[in-house]
């Protein structure tokens, strides 16, 4: 029998299914967070620790463990995640499947045959240019080709930004409806915090800036760790998990500046905000180097914002669309030079730009939060 929401609304089922670990994946918790609150009921496929585990059923979300061993080559990864998936939800029924990446696009598919439900499709970054495998032509090729081939039960798309959706209607396809869903995080009060400083025992006075999200090439982190060392009595904090670390930790190391930059294990989605209002100022220095990048609108930006701080950002399209009307970030050079980057640093801690930040900080939040979209939300989720 149906259940129905007291509007007589139909409840739905639905699964959400992607390659990560979801207690730091704040898209996928702020998504499954709005269709929770609209009264549906959400199951998330998880391949993180029983961290994560207890974490989405604490919640209010059912979890499903899928066993893969994310030290291997991603294409070991994927086959055995994808079999995984369709074994373990083969005799399950969802009204709705998310596939809430490329990687679980496969497997969405042919469960969605199976169940005779609809199949959305959040293509959160261009994975037919991904920044992360720029210089692997081969690795981008089979990805390319998956994406292709498994379009064909896909009833919505999703993206993070509306020049996504611009650029994918020409490229991917154009016979599906297409919705924007920005990488923004719920509202919330800035908290009085120096989590960062006592952690890492620095003393009240010190700067500091902070780089949060994966750790990966072509994310500007070297160039951000020679500007922070041109400021005096500034740090960058370095937040994240990713392929990219122990090159980023050597890069330190072989330059000296252990005294000026260090990384930081991640936090949970939910401990972050503590983490983040705990700084001065954000980074987000994306380096243009895949049409995914050139066009990132990333949720860090707004993840600043809400935490009151104001940022430092490269000049990309979607970003400039954003600062040009709210001046939550400043915007510095595709080509990250090092010194303009460290200017514009010094610029974030002038007491007249912090003084104007902290006035629109109100405005700022409150238009640049979750909540906002949850008329989007219901819209995609409807059948």
């Amino acid at each position: 029998m149906p259940h129905y929401r007291e509007s007589n609304e139909l409840i739905k089922k639905i699964c959400f299914i992607g390659l990560f670990d979801a207690k730091t994946d704040g898209r996928s918790l702020n998504m499954a967070q709005a269709l929770a609150r609209l009264g549906h009921e959400v199951t998330i496929v998880n391949t993180g620790d029983t961290t994560t585990s207890k974490i989405i059923r604490e919640s209010g979300f059912s979890c499903i463990n899928i066993a893969v061993d994310l030290r291997r080559k991603l294409r070991y990864i994927w086959l055995d995640y994808q079999r995984e998936v369709i074994s373990k939800l083969k005799r399950l029924q969802f009204d709705v499947i998310l596939a809430c990446d490329v990687y679980s696009l496969g497997a969405a598919s042919k469960l969605t045959k199976v169940m005779k439900s609809m199949l959305v499709y959040d293509s959160r970054e261009i994975y037919s240019a991904l920044g992360s495998l720029h210089g692997k032509d081969l690795q981008q090729y089979f990805i390319t080709l998956n994406e292709r081939m498994n379009l064909k039960r896909v009833s919505k798309i999703i993206v993070s930004g509306d020049l996504d959706s611009e650029y994918l209607k020409k490229s991917l396809t154009s016979k599906v409806p297409y919705y924007t869903v920005m990488n923004l995080p719920y509202s919330r009060p800035k908290i009085e915090s120096n989590i960062i400083r006592e952690k890492f025992n620095l003393s009240n006075d010190t700067k500091v800036v902070l780089y949060q999200g994966m750790l990966m090439k072509g994310r500007g982190l070297t160039n951000a760790i020679q500007a922070v060392a041109q400021i005096e009595n500034t740090v960058l904090c370095i937040m994240g998990v990713g392929s990219y670390r122990y090159e980023i930790q050597k890069f330190i190391e072989k330059n000296n500046f252990q005294d000026k930059a260090f990384i930081a294990d991640p936090v949970t989605y939910g401990e972050l905000h503590l983490w983040t209002c705990s700084a001065d100022t954000g980074i987000l220095l994306f380096e243009p180097v895949s049409k995914s990048y050139q066009l990132a609108l990333p949720n860090k930006l707004f993840e600043y914002c809400m935490a009151g701080i104001p940022s430092v950002a490269t000049d990309l399209p979607a970003i400039r669309q954003i600062t040009d009307t709210d001046k939550i970030s400043l915007l510095v050079g595709k080509e990250l030079v090092i010194s303009d980057i460290a200017t514009a640093i010094k610029k974030t801690f002038d007491a007249e730009f912090r003084n104007e930040f902290d006035s629109n900080y109100s405005k700022y939040s409150s238009k640049y939060c979750y909540e906002t979209q949850y008329d989007t939300i219901n819209e995609i989720f409807d059948i």
